[in-house]
């Protein structure tokens, strides 16, 4: 960016996430953080810096699970209280002069690993910090880091002066409790098998489970039944790509093939369910059947007219859509 020598650099604000762009915000506030055993430490660390119990906090924790969030909750609190506007910053910003942080109000910086990994910036984020050390002016930083190391944070100040947490990777039980309060947060009703299937067997972090959150909400605000349970299975289809060891067409095919009478009312079951219900193309399941993509919807248009006349057939693909969806979660 090509800036005047007479003028000053603009503020640069914080972007948002892409799913944050996309869709709402979600709610930046202490009330809406799922509190887990991997966190709760750092929550009320941040609490305690928030209401001036606490002067000098330092947040480490991995990409995607709930540093920025805090850091925001914390922000929006100090500047309600105060009505003096504490936002959060990026630590490369501040200490380029590009941001609008007031020098004696409580500062909230992001991003400090930005910082330390060069070292003319480590020196001088060392001599800012060790001067709001040395005033008093109250100080939240967070790095991105998978461990808490003592090496990690040998750039802050007179160490004994901070109060330093960690938020760790969630555990499989604590990934459940982040879908279900996310998908409280975004007002979407998921069935059981759902969350634990994006805890579960979605890779990523916390970012990833707010997009396949926001992905579903555009289509519905509600995915309980069997054929819901399937769409959503589709339309996540590509949030599952890195799992390798997990393929929802497979699991289709599979519990299709256990409860067909034959391998043509299995084939016909499956095309139906991943082209009419989940909502993927006949060239997917084409290529998954080993088939023709014309007989891909061929064969799903096919059992849709048996269900109709049929009541086996109608019999048949409900015990299907059961064991599909009781299947989703094995290995």
């Amino acid at each position: 960016m090509i800036t005047s020598l007479l003028v000053p650099a603009a503020p640069r604000v914080i972007l948002p996430q892409v799913s944050e762009a996309l869709f709402d915000r979600m709610d930046r506030s202490f009330g809406s953080m799922a509190e887990l055993p991997s966190n709760v430490e750092a929550i009320d660390a941040a609490l305690q810096f928030a209401t001036g119990a606490n002067s000098f906090v330092a947040i480490v924790g991995p990409t995607g699970w709930g540093k920025s969030h805090l850091l925001d909750s914390v922000s929006n609190h100090l500047s309600r209280e105060s009505r003096c506007k504490t936002p959060r910053i990026r630590t490369l910003d501040w200490l380029e002069g590009r941001s609008a942080a007031s020098p004696n109000s409580p500062l909230v910086i992001d991003d400090a690993h930005d910082a330390t990994s060069r070292s003319r910036c480590r020196i001088q984020l060392q001599l800012a910090l060790e001067r709001r050390v040395r005033t008093g002016r109250p100080t939240l930083i967070a790095l991105t880091g998978e461990k808490l190391t003592r090496n990690r944070l040998a750039f802050l100040p007179s160490l004994r002066e901070w109060s330093v947490h960690e938020i760790g990777q969630p555990s499989p039980t604590e990934r459940r409790a982040v879908v279900r309060q996310m998908a409280r947060a975004e007002r979407i009703r998921l069935a059981d098998v759902l969350i634990d299937l994006i805890a579960l067997r979605m890779m990523g972090n916390g970012n990833t489970i707010i997009g396949a959150l926001n992905r579903l909400k555009l289509a519905s605000p509600s995915w309980i039944s069997s054929e819901e349970i399937l769409h959503a299975c589709g339309i996540l289809d590509p949030f599952f790509a890195d799992n390798s060891g997990w393929d929802f067409k497979e699991k289709v095919m599979t519990a299709a093939k256990s409860t067909a009478q034959d391998n043509r009312q299995a084939l016909q079951m499956a095309c139906y369910a991943l082209i009419q219900v989940a909502g993927l193309s006949e060239v997917q399941v084409a290529c998954m059947a080993g088939i023709p993509p014309r007989q891909a919807r061929t064969d799903g248009l096919a059992i849709r007219e048996a269900m109709r006349t049929e009541s086996r057939a109608l019999f048949a693909y409900r015990q299907f859509l059961e064991i599909t969806v009781e299947s989703l979660l094995d290995s």
